[in-house]
C-alpha cells in the first residue's frame, strides 16, 4: 500500500517534468494500491457555498480527478471538514468525479447507509477495504439514512459521539469479512487520547491500517498488535493559493472589503496566516506499508517537501526531499514516534525512514 495525507490539489499536474515528482508518481503507480485523503472538491460551482465551510471552501476542476488515477491513485478518502462546504451539490460532483476516473470512493454518500458502507479495490493480489470517517464537520454536513419512502441526504460518514462508534466499528467488522486489507480513515484534526483509544478497538475489530489525517502536519506512528497507526502523514498537495472563486465569508474572515480580488487575497492575506507560514504545513510522508502473509513485514517513509522556500506558482505541489531536507523530515517523525515505542531508522542511500515490524514497539 501507498499512502499519502491531505491532498488539497487544484491545478492540473499531468504534464509536470520535475524529476523529483515523477520519482514520486513512479512510486504511487508502483504500489499494488494507493490511497490519499481527498481535502477538495470536484465541482464547477454547481451548489451554493455554505454558510460555514471546514475552514475554507475547496473547488477543483472536476478533470483533475483523472490526473489521480493517472498519478496511480486507485482510492480516496472523502470524509472531511470541508466534505460540505458547497452542499449536496459539491458532495455529489465530487463522488461523480472520482467515479468516473475509477478511483474507489468511501467516506461520503448519497445518504448514509452508502457514506458509512466499506468500499473495495480489487486487485489480482487480493481486495483492500475502505471505511472513511470525519471527526470534525458541521452539524447539516453529516449524511442521514435513508429508510422506506424517505431517502436520506448525501453528506459524509460521522464519527462523532459514542453513539457513532457501534456502528463505524461494525462497517470495519463487515469489511474484515470480505476482503483481505481493510484500512481505517479518519479526519482528526486532534487525535488525542480518545482517538486511540477508537484507533485500538478499530484494530481490534478487524483494521489493518489505521490512516489518521487532517493536523496538516506530521505526528507519530504507532503499532498496535502488529498493525500500524498513522496519526497523520502530513500534507500531501497544499494548493489553497490557487482556488479561483472564493464566497464573501472568506474575505470577510481575512479582512478583505467588497472590491478585494483573489489576487489580493492569495498575495496580500494567506501569507500572513500561520497555517501558511509555518514550515511543517509544508512537508509531509508518502508511507509504503508492505504486507506479507496478512503480516505487516515494514514500512517505508518517503519525505515530501511542497515547497514553503519556493516561489507561490511553484508551491503547493510534492516532490520528494532532497536528502539534506529529507533526513530533517524522517526526524520529525521519528521523535514524534518514540512516544508509541516505535522506532524509524533513517536510510541515507535511500532517502527514505524505515519501520521494521520486529523493531516496531508493541
Amino acid at each position: 500500500m501507498f499512502l499519502a495525507g491531505d491532498m488539497i490539489v487544484v491545478r492540473s499536474f499531468a504534464a509536470v517534468e520535475d524529476p523529483r515528482f515523477l520519482d514520486l508518481v513512479r512510486r504511487m503507480r508502483a504500489a499494488d494500491a494507493t490511497l490519499v485523503n481527498v481535502e477538495t472538491l470536484f465541482h464547477r460551482f454547481e451548489g451554493d457555498p455554505q454558510a460555514d465551510s471546514g475552514g475554507f471552501y475547496m473547488a477543483t476542476e472536476p478533470e483533475i480527478a483523472a490526473e489521480l488515477a493517472w498519478a496511480g491513485i486507485d482510492m480516496a478518502a472523502t470524509a472531511n471538514n470541508h466534505s460540505f462546504d458547497y452542499g449536496v451539490a459539491g458532495v455529489l460532483e465530487t463522488l461523480k468525479a472520482l467515479r468516473q476516473a475509477n478511483i474507489v470512493v468511501a467516506g461520503t454518500g448519497e445518504d448514509l447507509q452508502s457514506a458509512r458502507a466499506p468500499r473495495y479495490f480489487h486487485h489480482a493480489k487480493g481486495t483492500v477495504a475502505l471505511v472513511s470517517v470525519a471527526t470534525l464537520f458541521v452539524p447539516y454536513g453529516k449524511a442521514s439514512p435513508s429508510r422506506p419512502g424517505s431517502p436520506g441526504r448525501p453528506g459524509l460518514n460521522p464519527l462523532g459521539g459514542p453513539e457513532e462508534w457501534p456502528p463505524n466499528l461494525a462497517a470495519i467488522e463487515q469489511a474484515a469479512r470480505t476482503a483481505d486489507l481493510t484500512i481505517f480513515s479518519s479526519h482528526t484534526h486532534m487525535p488525542g487520547e480518545w482517538y486511540r483509544a477508537f484507533a485500538h478497538q478499530a484494530i481490534e475489530a478487524g483494521a489493518d491500517i489505521v490512516f489518521t489525517h487532517g493536523p496538516h502536519r506530521i505526528r507519530g506512528i504507532e503499532i498496535y498488535r502488529n498493525r500500524p497507526i498513522f496519526y497523520s502523514l502530513g500534507d500531501f498537495f497544499f494548493e489553497l493559493y490557487f482556488i479561483e472563486r472564493h464566497p464573501s465569508e472568506v474575505y470577510d474572515y481575512y479582512g478583505l472589503g467588497d472590491d478585494a480580488t483573489v489576487e489580493d487575497l492569495r498575495t496580500s492575506r494567506l501569507p500572513r496566516d500561520g497555517l501558511f507560514r509555518r514550515r511543517a504545513t509544508w512537508e509531509g510522508l508518502g508511507a509504503v506499508v508492505t504486507f506479507k502473509d496478512r503480516g505487516l513485514e515494514k514500512i517505508e517513509l518517503i519525505p515530501l517537501d511542497l515547497g514553503i522556500d519556493a516561489a507561490l506558482p511553484e508551491r503547493g505541489r510534492p516532490l520528494i526531499a532532497c536528502p539534506a531536507r529529507g533526513r530533517e523530515i524522517i526526524d520529525v517523525v521519528r521523535a514524534k514516534s518514540k512516544d508509541y515505542g516505535t522506532r524509524i531508522d533513517y536510510d541515507a542511500e535511500g532517502n527514505i525512514g524505515v519501520v521494521r515490524a520486529e523493531a516496531a514497539g508493541r
